[in-house]
């Protein structure tokens, strides 16, 4: 390469000679010739100045001779030079291109206007096992699966032709005969005049990406039928609650209530002809009735809250809480119920009610039994502006290490014979507090009291 770009060069430099060289001899021509003028001219002219002046104006314009010839001489050395140096350049990007050809990890092939191959690249030949001698001289067509119908070929030459330029997804043929996928990309290489002189392929082989897509689609299908079973499954289940429930609401109720209105019956029409002992059963019997209608009831309000979607409208907590405390009030004459100021909110009413029912009654039950019992129902703000309500009681309280149980069905933090109650209330709470997007957590201390805090609605830190 360095032998062809010195060639201009030399070129250049021997017309300079060439030039320097011509006007040096005829200068000298000039300059005999002139010699011989000034001669006869000192014979015929009476001016020896005159004579003098002549020759300097002539040698001055021979010294002109010589710089002009020095001038251009060094002018058609630069060009020479520039033409040097943009040969170095050429030769340079014409080696960074062979290095990324011949290293590329994607195959590389170069075909003329017709589709025939020209030349391919060494990842080629590692992709599609074909030797370079192979396919050189053959057209595209000898690498094509089969897989991919004419049509598909005719769009992608239809975009080429039209854009310059096709990618895509397409399945090719080895040499041993296994197909397999890659994503190729062809560009149109087109001449001064916009007609197209090659066409420039590149593409990697996909074959283990595919294969992964493959496997996760299998999965996802999988994972979908397990949960078209899970979901069949979940509704049969339902199904059965749901008939399980009408039982309970209808065939177990009535006979127990049979059973309490004839106990209460006996005991207020024949208890004065019943023992002491007679009298005690029956009573025992009557409560034992009343607790399962509670319990029957409470189930079917949990049963009620796992299907139902919270019905937001606009009520005044503070209303439905005086209200409640109202109610409860009677039960518990000596404890002091503190409502804070609460504000309107939207939310279901019905789960509104029974949620601070279930908490209020539940504080005033538990701190009962003490000398001054308190309970206070307000509203706080959250360290991201929410509200956060709470009710807190000076009662009973419990073990923080049983807490995560205190939410759960039928599980009992204190005696029955202690503080009575169905052990479902506090799940009613919860399931309420879900519906609406909120979250509850409860504080307490053994003989200390309780504090429940809950939100209604999502928090703005999990936007």
């Amino acid at each position: 390469m360095s032998s062809i770009a010195a060639r201009p060069v030399l070129k250049d430099a021997l017309f300079g000679a060439a030039v320097w060289t011509v006007l040096v001899l005829v200068s000298h021509r000039w300059m005999q010739h002139l010699g011989d003028a000034f001669d006869a001219l000192e014979h015929h002219t009476a001016s020896f100045e005159a004579t003098h002046a002549l020759l300097d104006a002539i040698t001055a314009g021979h010294i002109g001779i010589w710089l002009g010839g020095l001038f251009l001489g060094g002018l058609l050395a630069k060009r020479a030079d520039e033409r040097y140096q943009a040969a170095r350049a050429i030769k340079t990007k014409l080696g960074l291109a062979t290095e990324v050809f011949e290293s590329a990890a994607e195959g590389i092939i170069v075909t003329d206007a017709g589709a025939r191959i020209v030349e391919v690249n060494p990842a080629f030949t590692t992709i599609f096992g074909h030797p370079p001698e192979a396919v050189i001289g053959q057209n595209a067509r000898v690498l094509q699966s089969g897989r991919h119908d004419p049509a598909f070929y005719e769009r992608m030459w239809d975009t080429l032709r039209t854009q310059g330029r096709w990618q895509g997804e397409i399945w090719n043929r080895r040499k041993n005969g296994d197909i397999f996928p890659e994503w190729l990309s062809v560009a149109a290489i087109r001449d001064k005049n916009g007609a197209v002189q090659q066409y420039l392929g590149i593409f990697s082989d996909m074959t283990s990406q595919v294969e992964a897509r493959e496997t996760m689609r299998a999965v996802n299908s999988t994972l979908e039928s397990r949960v078209r079973e899970r979901t069949g499954e979940l509704e049969a289940a339902n199904q059965d609650l749901q008939a399980f429930a009408y039982s309970v609401a209808h065939d177990l109720r009535a006979p127990l209530r049979t059973v309490e209105g004839f106990t209460r019956y006996v005991l207020d029409e024949e208890g004065e002809r019943l023992t002491d002992e007679g009298r005690h059963a029956l009573d025992r019997a009557w409560r034992g009735a009343g607790r399962m209608e509670a319990l029957i009831e409470d189930l079917l309000q949990l049963s009620r809250l796992g299907k139902a979607e919270a019905r937001r409208e606009s009520l005044s907590l503070q209303a439905l809480v005086t209200t409640i405390g109202e109610e409860l009030r009677p039960q518990y004459p000596g404890s002091e119920l503190v409502l804070g100021t609460l504000p309107t909110f939207r939310g279901d009413a019905g789960m509104l009610r029974q949620l601070f029912q279930n908490l209020i009654g539940n504080a005033l039950k538990f701190s009962s039994k003490k000398p001054a019992p308190r309970v206070e129902v307000g509203e706080r703000k959250g360290p991201h502006g929410e509200r956060v309500f709470f009710v807190a009681d000076n009662g009973a309280g419990f073990d923080m290490a049983r807490a995560d149980a205190l939410f759960r069905v039928f599980h009992r933090l204190h005696a029955q014979h202690d503080f009575p109650g169905t052990g479902v209330g506090l799940a009613i709470v919860q399931r309420v507090v879900e519906r609406h997007g909120g979250w509850i957590h409860a504080e307490a201390e053994v003989d200390q009291g309780a504090r429940f805090e809950f939100t209604l609605e999502p928090s703005p830190a999990a936007d």
